[in-house]
């Protein structure tokens, strides 16, 4: 493999494998937290212990957080490079296909796992595959597009960014005069002030096939900051210096968003926008500065390139492997270990060979 030269592609390397990884884990560690979601409904329950629910509120609050700023700064780079109109064409095929193709393969899968899981559980006593009888509350938290949301909010804010560029004249110059220092400041006001006023976009996650408002203006902040900071990429190294600030910083502010967390179930917590802002954006500067700081291995490498791959069908892959273990006398670390080493290379397995298939595209592996 030949390595990265620039620094803000081994940086981007790194933030995207740890993107993809932090996908897996979060939804790895969801069977064994203490609490859970209001709105979601996990197949798997077997409460452990409080360090999962910390587990887990470090990966949900930051991994598609982190995907949206990747997918701002490379949007700017490609438009740059092929105009607004091409590049808002190649995402309609680049994300919506996918988005198309998992919604028919690979969603039902991922009921199939549920059903059997709730039939298990006494959840469900279902009479044939499309009449489940759930319990109450259960069926209506099926009917979406479960992890494959945030395929549909990238797209829309591919979309809106190519838009924006089209009706707009200024070049690549005029467009990098903001500090990234004001940039970023000005993205964590935005955040801390939607979570303020809507911390649904962290406590909670609704199934659905129309995108939440305000958490599409959420991600599209970070979409945002992250397209506003390709003009800077040539000083993505200068990061370096913050990032053992900022990875203990980031874990202050996990201990701060978590405590806000229990301070406000059953209400609303007027801190959590701070805490919330602070954790994820001590966070990313963390990823970002160690992406440059640390070597990179070929692990690293294939996780990256195969991130997208990863994220459409690590869902039933994982889901699976959480109810074989379902009731086994391990430890609830074992469980998840071999949930998210098997699911990675399952993953990785399937995207090697689906980019070696004309068609392996349509589920996210790169053609060509």
């Amino acid at each position: 493999m030949v390595p990265d030269v620039q620094p803000w592609s081994r940086g981007v390397t790194f933030a995207r494998a740890t993107a993809v990884v932090m996908v897996v884990v979060l939804h790895g560690a969801i069977p064994y937290a203490l609490a859970e979601l209001p709105s979601l409904k996990w197949h798997v329950r077997e409460p452990a212990a409080r360090v999962f629910d910390v587990l887990f509120w470090a990966c949900y609050a930051c991994a598609t957080p982190l995907f949206s700023a990747l997918a701002g700064f490379l949007a700017a780079g490609s438009v740059d490079r092929h105009g607004p109109g091409p590049w808002a064409r190649e995402r309609i095929r680049r994300l919506g296909v996918p988005l198309v193709a998992g919604t028919l393969l690979v969603m039902p899968l991922t009921y199939l796992v549920w059903l059997r899981a709730w039939t298990l559980r006494g959840l469900a006593k279902p009479d044939h595959l499309l009449l489940g009888n759930f319990a109450p509350g259960l069926e209506r938290a099926l009917w979406g597009l479960g992890h494959l949301w945030y395929l549909e909010y990238v797209l829309v804010l591919s979309l809106g960014f190519a838009l924006l560029r089209r009706a707009g004249t200024a070049g690549e110059a005029t467009r990098g005069r903001t500090p990234p220092a004001a940039v970023v400041g000005a993205g964590a006001l935005l955040t801390a002030l939607i979570l303020m006023l809507e911390p649904g976009v962290m406590l909670d996650f609704r199934n659905s096939f129309v995108p939440d408002l305000a958490k599409l203006a959420y991600h599209g902040v970070f979409f945002g900051v992250g397209a506003s900071l390709w003009a800077h990429r040539d000083a993505w190294e200068r990061v370096r210096a913050w990032a053992w600030a900022a990875v203990p910083a980031a874990g202050l502010c996990l201990w701060l968003l978590i405590a806000r967390i229990d301070a406000g179930r059953g209400g609303r917590e007027p801190w959590l926008g701070v805490a919330g802002a602070a954790y994820v954006w001590s966070a990313l500067a963390g990823i970002a500065g160690l992406g440059t700081l640390l070597r990179h291995g070929r692990v690293t490498g294939l996780i990256s390139r195969a991130s997208f791959t990863t994220y459409i069908l690590h869902l039933p892959v994982l889901a699976a492997v959480q109810l074989a273990l379902m009731g086994a006398g391990l430890s609830p670390w074992l469980k998840l270990g071999a949930g998210v080493g098997v699911t990675l290379g399952v993953c990785l397995a399937l995207h090697a060979a689906l980019s070696r298939g004309r068609q392996g595209w349509v589920l996210g592996a790169r053609d060509g």
